[in-house]
């Protein structure tokens, strides 16, 4: 991916892709930063992102955020929300009016200037080229989903999921998620449970892998990201085998998910608080 050259054109059709409807209602500013931590202040040109919003009843919004200029950085107080981008590895920063904001990233107890905290990448990285665009502040006022989708060249990769609810998740709770998922989706396949209960599960398992994606991020040994990487990689494995009726797989997988979410937790207790007892897949 850093060796890939300028889009040289992108078109994406945006008038179906709103509601005409909604073109008075207030607007808020949408600014997303790909983040690539070896080269944080890294610059983009004739490239393109485009944000899709998906509210409660399923109906999804997609609108087109091109790069501009260096520039537009945010105050140097501000963080977005930020999720991997998949098959990469790198993270996507997304700032919307306010909303999806994360914990400012913490700065290392005693600062190395050889060693930059995950604060100070920020930094560089808010020094580059964000994607901006403005959506309707009508396709947030509700709790939502959204995704993000970087096009360079002729290839794109897509975000995981963010999320916004009324009572954004801690790390710990993601973690616990995480096991309380394996859990359930370990009970419930051995039940020979169908489809429609094993795929919501199989889903929220990959919503709260994607909730650590911020400690990732923070975690300047790597350690922890790689361990959610060897997570994620399991739990679409395991949404794949619930979408093939292959509900068999499922103990298996998550089983070999068990050990790596321990080491996640372990890593998650250096860079943090102790966090809270979570239960482990037997």
């Amino acid at each position: 991916m850093t060796h890939l050259l300028p889009l040289t054109v992108l078109a994406l059709a945006l008038g179906s892709a709103q509601d005409p409807g909604a073109s008075s209602d207030e607007k808020i500013d949408v600014r997303v930063f790909l983040i690539d931590k070896s080269r944080p202040e890294r610059l983009y040109k004739n490239a393109a992102a485009s944000l899709t919003i998906v509210n409660p009843s399923g109906k999804s919004t997609t609108v087109l955020l091109p790069v501009v200029p260096k520039g537009a950085a945010p105050a140097a107080d501000e963080v977005g929300s930020i999720r991997g981008l998949v098959g990469t590895p790198y993270f996507v920063e997304l700032h919307a009016g306010g909303l999806l904001r994360e914990s400012d990233p913490a700065p290392a107890a005693e600062p190395d200037p050889k060693k930059p905290t995950a604060r100070d990448i920020l930094n560089r990285v808010h020094q580059g080229t964000p994607f901006v665009g403005r959506i309707d502040k009508s396709l947030v006022a509700e709790p939502f989903t959204a995704t993000v989708t970087i096009r360079l060249e002729n290839l794109a990769f897509t975000s995981e999921e963010f999320d916004a609810k009324p009572c954004p998740e801690t790390t710990p709770d993601a973690a616990a998620q995480v096991a309380c998922a394996l859990e359930l989706l370990k009970a419930k396949s051995e039940e020979n449970a169908p489809f429609m209960v094993l795929r919501p599960l199989a889903l929220d398992l990959l919503r709260s892998l994607a909730r650590l994606a911020p400690a990732g991020f923070e975690d300047l040994s790597g350690d922890l990201e790689r361990h959610r990487q060897w997570c994620l990689a399991m739990a679409r494995r395991i949404e794949d085998a619930c979408a093939g009726g292959q509900a068999a797989k499922i103990p298996e997988l998550c089983l070999q998910s068990g050990p790596r979410l321990r080491e996640m937790q372990s890593a998650l207790s250096k860079e943090k608080a102790p966090p809270s007892e979570t239960p482990d897949v037997k």
